[in-house]
């Protein structure tokens, strides 16, 4: 099943329907692309389009979150970034926060996420930091995955 399939029937299955946020429309999408100058990684911006700010073992930041959200996060991220010597992650968003002030980064063409550490001023891969998941998709198929085990054993039914 496709990922986007996955996280409907996620969300369907778990009368999870309240977590996932008002889905961001095309003027979004190309209001954050021009602000960021870049363009969105294709699976989250499909994501965002579809579920909006939503949680999915992160609670995503899009464009309609009441603190300007993904817009605002990546702009202090980069500010941040550059305050601490970094070069090179301009394109890089940050698509949510860990609860402690460190910014999950996302790359614009990658699926791979990062961790910047704000406090050290450090990017780190996401998987050396956590464990477990080191890209996007990875991310939320391992949220759900349960799940969708069991979607296979009803389908097998």
């Amino acid at each position: 099943m496709e990922l986007i399939e996955l996280i409907r029937h996620f969300f369907a299955e778990n009368d999870m329907g309240e977590t996932a946020g008002t889905p961001n429309t095309p003027q979004d999408i190309a209001e954050i692309e021009q602000t960021l100058n870049l363009r969105l990684n294709s699976l989250y911006q499909e994501i965002i389009s579809e579920f909006g700010s939503c949680y999915l073992g992160l609670e995503f930041y899009d464009r309609r979150n009441p603190d300007g959200g993904l817009i605002t996060q990546t702009q202090w991220f980069r500010q941040a970034a550059q305050d601490a010597g970094l070069t090179g992650y301009e394109h890089f968003i940050a698509i949510a926060d860990n609860g402690s002030g460190d910014k999950i980064l996302l790359g614009a063409d990658s699926n791979e996420l990062f961790l910047f550490a704000h406090d050290s001023g450090e990017i780190l891969p996401l998987a050396q930091e956590y464990g477990g998941a080191g890209t996007l998709d990875d991310l939320i198929r391992e949220y759900i995955g349960e799940e969708e085990e069991d979607w296979d054993d009803e389908e097998d039914e």
